[in-house]
């Protein structure tokens, strides 16, 4: 993967967010999930549906990050939502490990989006990928799984570097 193709707009101990191809919005966390995040994601929305263009949303929450305050689940559950409503955005949400903040983070995630097509949940990264490359192509913006794959993981090991 070009670094070029990855823009990162947040890089800290906590989270790795930014835009990968200008179409997918990506974010690694491994600590308290920043508000700030939302704020881009509403304005990367925004673009997308005055262009009337398919994007994505791939998020992985690391194993031993904590659970959102209160007021920031609320405020992530309101952009979520909005990116579900859109027709051409697709949400990957990913929540790696068995401990039990792992555990309650994959129950509160069930809770946003039920039965919402656009938006699927996995514990495991390379499914998710998989899933959603597909799911974009599928909307007519080309995506492979592989390449996809590297920018996530150029997130999750980017990591206030």
């Amino acid at each position: 993967m070009r670094a070029r193709e990855l823009e990162i707009w947040l890089d800290d101990d906590a989270n790795t967010a930014g835009v990968w191809r200008k179409s997918v919005l990506v974010q690694a966390r491994r600590g308290a999930l920043d508000p700030r995040l939302f704020l881009q994601g509403e304005a990367f929305l925004d673009d997308a549906r005055r262009s009337r263009v398919p994007v994505g949303m791939l998020a992985v929450v690391e194993a031993g990050a904590p659970l959102p305050s209160q007021e920031v689940r609320r405020q992530q559950r309101a952009l979520i939502d909005r990116f579900g409503a859109y027709e051409q955005a697709r949400i990957a949400a990913v929540v790696l490990g068995d401990d039990v903040g792992a555990i309650l983070a994959r129950g509160a995630a069930r809770l946003v989006g039920v039965a919402n097509p656009r938006i699927e949940r996995f514990v495991e990264v390379t499914p998710a990928v998989s899933w959603l490359a597909h799911e974009l192509s599928a909307l007519g913006l080309p995506t492979r799984a592989s390449e996809l794959f590297g920018a996530i993981e150029a997130a999750r090991r980017q990591g206030g570097a």
